[in-house]
C-alpha cells in the first residue's frame, strides 16, 4: 500500500478526537450543494474567507505576487465528490450509492474553504500567438511571479513523476477515509450518541462529516503549497526543471 503522506495521519488523528455525532433535531432543512460553480465559488472565497481575487493583468510586463491571470479553484473537486460514496453522508440523494441520511447536511461544493486562487496563463494576450516554446515559457513566467503552481490542464490520477500520488489520488485518499470513518461509527454497536436517533430507517445529518469534508480541503492545499501533489502537467514539469512554488 502506498505512503499516504503527513496529510492523511492529521486527518485521521483530527477523526479521532472528534467522533462525537453531534445529533440534535433540525429545526432547519439544510441543503447540500455538490454541484461545483467557480464563479460563486469565487464571491465564495471573499464572503467566506476574505480571499480577494489577484490582478488580471494582460500582458506578462505586468506581472507581480498580485498580479497574475487566476481561476478559482475547487480543492476537492465536485466532479470526484459528487459520485464518491462519502457524498452519502453529505446528502440525502446521492448521486450514486446507498441514500444513508433522512435530510442533507449543510455542505456546499463552493464553499470559500474548498476554494484557491490559482495562476494560468492562457488568458496572456501573448498567448494566442505564441508557439509551443513560448507558451512553456509564459506558464513559467506565470509560476514565477505568483509563487504556486499553474491551474491550466486537467487533474490527474496518475502523479507526473515528481510529488507523492497524482492529485485526484490524493483527493480519493482522504475522502475515502472520511467516507470510512462514518461508517464504521455507526457500524459501532456501543455508540450511545446515534441510539434510537433513526427516521425511517436513516440516520440524522453529522456536522462533523462537514467539518472533515472542509478539513480535508484545508489539508489538499497543503498538499499543494508543499509540492506533495500538483494540479497540472506544466506545474509538474516545472518543478522537475527546479522551479520553486512556495
Amino acid at each position: 500500500m502506498p505512503e499516504l503522506g503527513e496529510g492523511i495521519a492529521t486527518l485521521v488523528s483530527m477523526m479521532a478526537k472528534d467522533a462525537k455525532c453531534e445529533y440534535k433535531p433540525s429545526e432547519v432543512q439544510w441543503k447540500c450543494k455538490l454541484e461545483g460553480d467557480s464563479s460563486a465559488l469565487r464571491d465564495n472565497m471573499k464572503t467566506h474567507c476574505g480571499i480577494l481575487e489577484p490582478g488580471k493583468p494582460t500582458t506578462v510586463a505586468g506581472l507581480s505576487s498580485i498580479s497574475w491571470p487566476s481561476q478559482a479553484h475547487h480543492l476537492i473537486p465536485h466532479q470526484q465528490l459528487k459520485p464518491h460514496p462519502v457524498a452519502s453522508w453529505l446528502t440525502k440523494s446521492p448521486a450514486s450509492g446507498e441514500a444513508r441520511l433522512y435530510h442533507d447536511n449543510h455542505y456546499s461544493v463552493d464553499h470559500g474553504l474548498n476554494g484557491k486562487f490559482m495562476p494560468y496563463s492562457s488568458a496572456l494576450s501573448e498567448w494566442s500567438s505564441a508557439d509551443a516554446t513560448t507558451r512553456k515559457q509564459l506558464s513559467e513566467q506565470v509560476m514565477e511571479a505568483a509563487g504556486m503552481q499553474l491551474h491550466q490542464g486537467p487533474h490527474s490520477t496518475k502523479g507526473y513523476g515528481v510529488g507523492e500520488v497524482g492529485y485526484k489520488t490524493r483527493v480519493k485518499q482522504y475522502l475515502d477515509r472520511i467516507h470510512l470513518s462514518s461508517v464504521s461509527h455507526y457500524a459501532d454497536p456501543a455508540c450511545d450518541d446515534c441510539k434510537g436517533k433513526q427516521q425511517d430507517g436513516k440516520y440524522p445529518a453529522r456536522r462533523n462529516v462537514v467539518r472533515f469534508v472542509d478539513r480535508a480541503s484545508g489539508l489538499l492545499e497543503v498538499d499543494i503549497n508543499r509540492g506533495h501533489i500538483f494540479v497540472s502537467k506544466r506545474a509538474a514539469t516545472y518543478a522537475n526543471q527546479g522551479g520553486i512554488m512556495y
